[in-house]
């Protein structure tokens, strides 16, 4: 399905051929209707079909997040663990570990302390092992990561730092293009929940508030049989088992 058969389908569901209001005759308001159908969507739905991956160099503290991110769902490092998320407060708490287990290590302010001295880590803290992503955060369209690799200033001219590779698996925003032929997966695999949202969004615009209930019932049923269907794709259908890892 595309944009023009969306609102076609729309219009049929509602029983009519063109809106007539006193705005403007080519006013067009199921461009409104699909707009915040897709807010909508982006709060609650969750399937497959919105899950991309996208690779992103280690390089500091902060990366830029792709511009259609929604909601992560998994990150890993390539070659090296899954990444695991983490307050900002928790990552705040283990690089001030990291600073004050440094001294003369690059940070500013470190005062100088015998060789054999040893910082007490407190939880969430961790050895900073290289600068290795270990936990990640959300900080508006970045991704803050911790620890994170700190560039060796003494490189030689024209060496390039080692830096480790971020894969991101993301829920991505639902978008539709202005075109008729504009598509996208959520509207070529679930058109009910395009096609639902959408009317639920034409009942106050056409004050016929009886029929909000019926499609809110009919969107809500679309978007919870979408997520229920990613749920069981990735544990491959089976029941899910609980793990215990044995006390260290």
């Amino acid at each position: 399905m595309n944009r023009s058969q969306l609102v076609l389908s729309i219009m049929a569901w509602l029983h009519r051929t063109t809106f007539r209001t006193p705005v403007s005759d080519a006013f067009d308001a199921t461009a409104g209707f699909i707009a915040l159908c897709e807010q909508a969507l982006n709060d609650t739905l969750r399937a497959r079909c919105m899950v991309v991956r996208a690779t992103q160099p280690v390089e500091g503290q902060y990366a830029t997040l792709p511009c259609d991110y929604l909601e992560m769902l998994d990150a890993r490092i390539i070659g090296g663990p899954p990444l695991t998320y983490i307050a900002r407060a928790d990552a705040a708490q283990a690089l001030y570990a990291q600073v004050s287990a440094s001294p003369g290590n690059g940070w500013q302010g470190g005062t100088q302390l015998p060789p054999d001295w040893t910082p007490q880590l407190t939880p969430p803290a961790y050895p900073w092992n290289g600068g290795l992503p270990r936990n990640f955060s959300i900080v508006g369209g970045e991704i803050e990561f911790s620890p994170f690799p700190i560039p060796n200033p003494n490189l030689p001219p024209g060496q390039l730092p080692n830096f480790p590779l971020c894969e991101m698996a993301y829920y991505q925003r639902i978008s539709l293009g202005m075109d008729d032929d504009a598509t996208n997966n959520v509207l070529s695999t679930y058109p009910a929940a395009y096609i639902y949202g959408s009317l639920i969004q034409s009942a106050p615009f056409l004050r016929d508030d009886g029929r909000v209930k019926l499609w809110s019932d009919m969107f809500t049923a679309a978007v919870t049989s979408a997520n229920i269907e990613h749920e069981r794709s990735r544990s491959q259908g089976g029941r899910l088992v609980q793990r215990f890892r044995p006390a260290a």
